[in-house]
């Protein structure tokens, strides 16, 4: 077992019916990844493609900061570029049962070979309505092609939460 943490909030504001702009921070720590902290905050431009009663595609793109602290207290600041991809797919009127996925692509601005790449994939399934609870099953995979020493380019987290919604 290892430690980690994450936290992340993004505020998204559409202006327009297709358009809108996002700010976002996020931090986090991950002894599995020799990761003391990293935080990321950015802005960018949103296109809501696809905008239906049980379906939405999203399209965002922007500029981030990128810091780091890794286990041998090497630091680091660096720009990158983010793009991300993503879908939302509700199987009942309630929105309860869902399929989400949604793919980031990050390079250095300065150096297109070092990127990073998270696919996110999350169904909820409600298995208690009258009491707002559901089951949360995740998936991520993370590709990085520059990791700290020892840490593997490639990662997989599989998770099952309990969720209850108030």
């Amino acid at each position: 077992f290892k430690n980690n943490s994450f936290a992340h909030l993004r505020w998204t504001w559409m202006t327009w019916k297709l358009l809108g702009f996002e700010l976002f921070t996020q931090i986090q720590q991950d002894e599995f990844k020799s990761l003391n902290i990293r935080q990321l905050n950015g802005l960018g431009l949103r296109s809501e493609l696809v905008k239906a009663k049980n379906m939405s595609l999203s399209l965002g793109t922007g500029i981030m900061t990128d810091y780091e602290v890794i286990n041998n207290n090497s630091e680091s600041t660096h720009l990158r570029s983010t793009s991300y991809l993503s879908a939302a797919k509700s199987f009942d009127e309630s929105n309860k049962n869902l399929l989400l996925l949604t793919i980031y692509y990050q390079p250095l601005v300065n150096n297109h070979e070092d990127y990073r790449i998270n696919l996110e994939a999350n169904v909820r399934t409600i298995l208690v309505s009258s009491w707002n609870i559901s089951l949360d099953n995740s998936l991520n995979f993370m590709y990085d092609t520059k990791p700290p020493e020892e840490v593997l380019t490639n990662d997989v987290i599989i998770k099952t939460k309990l969720v209850y919604v108030w």
